[in-house]
């Protein structure tokens, strides 16, 4: 089975107010704080916000100080982002643009790639491209960070079925995914369907690469990144097996 880009037509408002906005600040800002301390961020420094969705970090990052350079395949997304920085009057600059081609210039001081907006295609070559992408846009020296699932703990608590609920001025969307895993293809296909509307239930599906912690460091490696360290979670901890996450932070080379 190959999938094409099924991205461009997924990621719409609906599928961002449920899976991109992060409602909890205290999520954000224990994010925010992880990025600083592990991208060694100066105040005022300019930091790549690759696939920067509604832009949740780029407005919040930019609050602090920072200077944010977004980048984001769906043009409603850096709308909303563009507006959020502007109402508060803060820097920022925003682009329409597939992220395995954008390259930003002059570079910028640190970079990062987060809420597993990497691995959509099964050409692994496509995916190396766009963390070669962000290796272009930084600075020697600078730190880029990868935040992808850790799949051995998805293998070890694999959920089949999940239901996702929303509500929006009092009308509810429920949205059931289904997944399965195809290891010939070496990846994790989600079937999605909006169960509550009352016409042909609209579905999507979507492919992630199945990539293990090591290869993720691989990926790294062979798009001109090293002194790699695995993180499993904001907090810092190391990456273990039950580990909700695989955060990759590697610093440019040349």
């Amino acid at each position: 089975m190959r999938s094409q880009a099924w991205w461009t037509r997924f990621y719409d408002e609906t599928m961002a107010e449920i899976l991109l906005d992060r409602p909890d600040p205290e999520i954000v800002e224990k994010t925010l704080d992880f990025l600083v301390e592990k991208l060694a961020l100066k105040k005022a420094d300019s930091v790549l916000d690759q696939c920067c969705g509604r832009g949740t970090l780029s407005v919040a990052l930019a609050r602090r100080g920072y200077r944010i350079v977004g980048v984001d395949q769906c043009a409603p997304y850096i709308t909303h982002a563009r507006k959020a920085c502007n109402a508060a009057g803060l820097f920022s600059e925003f682009h329409i643009s597939d992220a395995t081609v954008f390259t930003a210039t002059p570079r910028l001081a640190a970079g990062f790639n987060w809420y597993t907006s990497f691995g959509y295609t099964l050409s692994d070559d496509l995916n190396r491209t766009m963390i070669e992408r962000a290796g272009n846009s930084i600075e020697p020296g600078g730190r880029f960070a990868l935040d992808f699932p850790n799949f051995p703990m998805i293998f070890r608590n694999f959920e089949p079925t999940r239901i996702y609920r929303h509500t929006v001025d009092g009308r509810e969307t429920v949205i059931l995914r289904e997944s399965r895993f195809d290891l010939v293809d070496g990846a994790m296909y989600q079937t999605w369907t909006h169960v509550s509307e009352h016409d042909t239930p609209p579905k999507h599906t979507t492919c992630l690469r199945i990539y293990m912690p090591h290869q993720i460091v691989e990926l790294m490696r062979a798009s001109g990144f090293e002194n790699i360290n695995l993180f499993g979670d904001v907090t810092g901890t190391p990456i273990g097996p039950d580990s909700p996450r695989c955060i990759a932070i590697g610093q440019r080379t040349i």
